[in-house]
């Protein structure tokens, strides 16, 4: 874990996903994390489930309990874990982000923007709120896929967040369109972004390509993961380079000021 307080080791993780066993997605996990000494590992939307909007599909993964699992490895293995998991809430199901850290705390960030081109919102109850979780001196966002559309949900106005975060199972057919919300997100907040997405073809027919990414305050790729392959890739986030080009560039300063109703 931790040793340098200015710089967040960070890892990124794209992996085809078994809809139908996330034990085996849950094994997968596990070597991931036999594999890296990161401060946090960030893995795709629906971690141990893959995405779906069919309810019996809902219904199994939530059924399983895969942030309780998976705060079991990041304990064991000393490891933080962001993504997120079918949860049940009342009559209804939240898709819910997760960051879970070695020493038991666990924050939680619902997503917000339900795709309701593909249903989500007959099954899925949005986000009643956004968070903004500390972790090892990082002030962090996290989003749930077609969040990052949406740039008033992740409007960084005061500078409140240091990383913004995607899980996402993003499909190739908009692919590009995910590349660069990914750098529009981190120019227009002056923050570092990460993007996760998975790879394979799920159930439906639907073709995943992987391409995750981390982003700088400037837009620039530090990482970029290859097209339709399992990947694991590690980089180190500088909180004094971000902090220097705040204080150099401030546009933020020259914001619009608006008040966000949820």
């Amino acid at each position: 874990m931790k040793t340098n307080e200015s710089q967040l080791h960070l890892a990124v993780a794209q992996y085809p996903v078994d809809e139908r066993s996330p034990e085996s997605n849950l094994l997968v996990v596990e070597d991931l994390l036999r594999h890296t000494e990161a401060d946090l590992l960030v893995l795709p939307e629906c971690s141990l489930s893959g995405f779906s909007t069919d309810f019996s599909s809902v219904e199994r993964a939530a059924a399983f309990p895969a942030i309780d699992r998976l705060a079991e490895l990041s304990a064991r293995y000393g490891v933080a874990l962001a993504g997120s998991a079918f949860v049940r809430q009342g009559e209804r199901y939240a898709n819910r982000g997760f960051l879970l850290s070695p020493d038991g705390r666990v924050c939680y960030q619902d997503k917000r923007h339900l795709f309701s081109m593909a249903g989500e919102t007959e099954l899925l109850n949005p986000a009643s709120e956004r968070n903004i979780f500390e972790f090892l001196g990082w002030r962090i966002l996290l989003t749930v896929c077609y969040d990052i559309r949406f740039p008033v949900w992740c409007r960084n106005v005061n500078n409140e967040y240091d990383l913004l975060i995607n899980v996402a199972n993003w499909p190739e057919p908009r692919i590009s369109a995910y590349k660069i919300l990914l750098q529009a997100r981190a120019l227009e907040n002056l923050s570092y972004v990460v993007g996760a997405n998975r790879v394979g073809r799920d159930e439906r027919g639907i073709n995943y390509t992987g391409e995750s990414s981390v982003v700088d305050f400037k837009g620039k790729h530090l990482v970029q993961l290859p097209l339709n392959e399992a990947n694991l890739s590690f980089v180190y986030l500088s909180k004094e380079a971000l902090v220097t080009f705040r204080q150099k560039f401030p546009a933020w300063k020259d914001r619009d000021l608006f008040s966000l109703e949820i």
